[in-house]
């Protein structure tokens, strides 16, 4: 049998460059012929195309620091397990296209813990990233990861029918609010380490009162009532809550300072309520989150920000509610109703529905909405078929 049809996915295209003075070349090579991996100073670089992992190809896929392809296939991985070296797969920082890593052995994907960066720039009907049947698997080990990025339609990761203890690491769940991914099939718990790599502060929270200041990151439901609101500013230095922050029945507050750093709400409670809640509050009269530039995570029940039943008015006017709803990038329930159901202020034009982004048309991060990706995803097929 020929290596073509033993590796049928697993042609690989090298880009080398061996000296200061050589020129990039592009040349197609079957596995057998990639050279073994770079010495310690070398500049040579390797790009891969279209990768199936195994244990029986494993020693051709040692040096690949970037893998391309098109709309299947890309990077596959199944049956490894932990007894074999799977060191040389550290040296992959860049996947552009679907990864699917089913049917292995092993405990945690710490080999490609130097993965920076997945993304996609064609539209396909394909999963993005998809991590299934492992029964091993407890947890990703992918702390590197900054950007997970599709250029045309939603970014996608399914989890799923791993170990039931499988968990996402703090810096993981924030990876997937901040790049604002699509999650379906997230069987998942949030790991219980309190230590993260870049050194900062993780808390559970307990109450308000007892709440440590160096905090950066808060594990748990923070709830801001008339009973803890004096010591709301404790809440100054956090940047993201993995949970929920609601803020109700408050006496005092008239405004929302004190979550001024916040970042990102993520939550691995897909039914739950909305992670973020304001409501019946008394004096409040200003309602901000400027550093929040993300929808809370997951876009779905709980992706949504509720302000209701305020004593006073949050937002009298359309473009308020809008221009809240667009620094957060998020959908806003305004007292039951979403933004563009308020009043136009006087002396403007009415607002085009094209002018707004409304959680019932548009994603508010810019993509392609759910339905109009799996519209366009269906027509794809068609004309394939």
């Amino acid at each position: 049998m020929s290596l073509k049809e033993k590796f049928p996915i697993g042609y690989m295209h090298r880009l080398s460059d061996d000296s200061d003075d050589s020129e990039t070349k592009d040349t197609e090579t079957t596995p057998e012929d990639c050279p073994s991996p770079p010495r310690k100073k070398s500049k040579r670089n390797s790009e891969c195309v279209n990768v199936y992992i195994t244990p029986e190809s494993l020693p051709y896929y040692t040096n690949c620091t970037h893998i391309t392809g098109g709309d299947q296939g890309v990077l596959k991985i199944a049956n490894l397990t932990d007894s074999l070296n799977l060191s040389g797969l550290l040296s992959l920082k860049k996947v552009e296209g679907n990864i699917e890593i089913f049917e292995n052995q092993v405990s945690n994907l710490s080999f490609l813990s130097n993965l920076e960066n997945v993304s996609k720039d064609y539209l396909s009907i394909y999963n993005l990233t998809h991590i299934h049947n492992n029964p091993d698997l407890k947890r990703l080990g992918w702390d590197s990861i900054k950007k997970m990025v599709s250029k045309f339609d939603i970014y996608t990761v399914s989890i799923h029918d791993n170990h039931p203890d499988f968990c996402l690491t703090t810096r993981e769940l924030q990876t997937f609010a901040e790049n604002d991914v699509y999650v379906y099939n997230l069987e998942a718990k949030l790991c219980a380490d309190l230590e993260r790599k870049d050194g900062e502060k993780i808390c559970n929270f307990v109450d308000l009162t007892s709440l440590d200041l160096k905090c950066q990151h808060l594990i748990g439901e923070v709830n801001i009532n008339n009973e803890n609101e004096d010591y709301s500013w404790k809440l100054e230095n956090i940047t993201n809550i993995y949970g929920s922050i609601v803020v109700q029945y408050t006496e005092k507050l008239t405004d929302l300072n004190f979550l001024r750093n916040l970042r990102a709400v993520a939550s691995l409670n897909f039914d739950g309520p909305p992670s973020i809640q304001i409501n019946h509050n008394r004096m409040l009269q200003t309602v901000t989150l400027p550093n929040m530039k993300v929808p809370p995570f997951p876009k779905f029940k709980s992706g949504v920000i509720e302000i209701n039943g305020n004593s006073m008015e949050i937002f009298k006017y359309l473009k308020d509610c809008l221009l809240f709803q667009t620094q957060t990038k998020s959908s806003v329930k305004y007292n039951g109703k979403s933004c563009k159901k308020l009043p136009v202020a006087p002396g403007k034009q009415p607002v085009k529905d094209t002018d707004y982004e409304d959680e019932y048309e548009v994603e508010p991060s810019g993509n392609l909405s759910y339905s109009a990706s799996l519209i366009i995803s269906l027509l794809m097929v068609l004309v394939v078929l």
